[in-house]
């Protein structure tokens, strides 16, 4: 059984912002429930399943995960024991969507070249 692979988005939820926006990856993970534990461990804890529309059908393609973070130019090594103020000047509640992908997307390149 080959790897499973994972498509990564990220928000600033204080901020209302995009992070960072489809990476895609292969995972050292071939069973999601290992794969789901990795990621928890990693991006906070599960606040909701990722849902796409199948022929009228809800179907699970991913988790959202979510947990405090701090900025690259914190002064402060750890949130814990600063006021609500200085909890929000150095941190933000990071939001991740996690799809997950049994293999490589396919891409078709179409080339429209110009007329002389």
């Amino acid at each position: 059984m080959s790897n499973l692979f994972i498509e990564i988005s990220g928000t600033n939820d204080t901020k209302n912002y995009r992070i960072y926006d489809n990476i895609f990856e292969e995972t050292a993970f071939a069973n999601k429930g290992e794969l789901y534990r990795a990621l928890v461990k990693e991006y906070g804890g599960c606040t909701s399943k990722m849902y796409v529309d199948v022929c009228g059908k809800a179907v699970q393609i991913g988790w959202v995960f979510s947990k405090r973070v701090l900025y690259d130019d914190a002064k402060v090594k750890s949130v814990k024991g600063l006021s609500d103020k200085d909890r929000d000047n150095n941190s933000f509640i990071c939001s991740t969507w996690i799809s997950v992908h049994a293999e490589k997307p396919t891409v078709k390149t179409t080339y429209h070249y110009a007329k002389f």
